[in-house]
């Protein structure tokens, strides 16, 4: 211990951002000046004073993660899973029983769960209460790509998520 702090390691590097997928893709465009914003296509922009944002593109959850753990995460834990996924394979680390407690994860974010709390309010707005699905809560918490990390590896130590908007990333 230095200075009374435990030393931290990163390993290892993820990012799927709207200049692309994966940590390569994306810094190639940084060095390329290029720009993630372009047209909304997520949703109808219709009546919004803007219809252009920095939006990831071409991202297909459900051929990464498969269908049924795709349905039971929001989009923020979609991307996240993927670059938990390119993070872990760049560090070469192995959990095991042994080093499972001494990890944690860590995943900053803007916001949780957004288009979820719409789309389980409108649920539960036309259907009632019963129409809400039971991963609404996981899927709206702004821990819930940390915690979901966790649990997909099997990591004990902390977990927690930094939300300090844009700058988390």
């Amino acid at each position: 211990m230095e200075n009374g702090y435990k030393r931290v390691v990163v390993t290892g590097t993820g990012l799927v951002t709207p200049l692309g997928h994966n940590v390569a893709d994306s810094w190639a465009g940084i060095l390329a000046g290029k720009s993630g914003f372009g047209p909304i296509t997520l949703f109808n922009t219709t009546g919004h004073t803007s219809g252009g944002a920095c939006e990831v593109k071409e991202f297909d959850a459900e051929a990464i993660l498969g269908r049924r753990e795709a349905r039971r995460r929001d989009r923020f834990e979609h991307l996240a899973a993927v670059a938990t996924i390119e993070a872990l394979a760049q560090s070469g680390l192995k959990i095991t029983d042994d080093n499972r407690q001494r990890i944690g994860v860590i995943i900053g974010t803007g916001i949780g769960g957004l288009q979820t709390t719409v789309d389980q309010e409108a649920a539960r707005n036309e259907g009632g209460p019963r129409r809400v699905s039971p991963f609404a809560i996981p899927m709206i918490m702004v821990n819930g790509a940390a915690g979901m990390a966790a649990i997909d590896y099997g990591i004990q130590g902390p977990s927690f998520a930094v939300t300090t908007a844009c700058a988390a990333g």
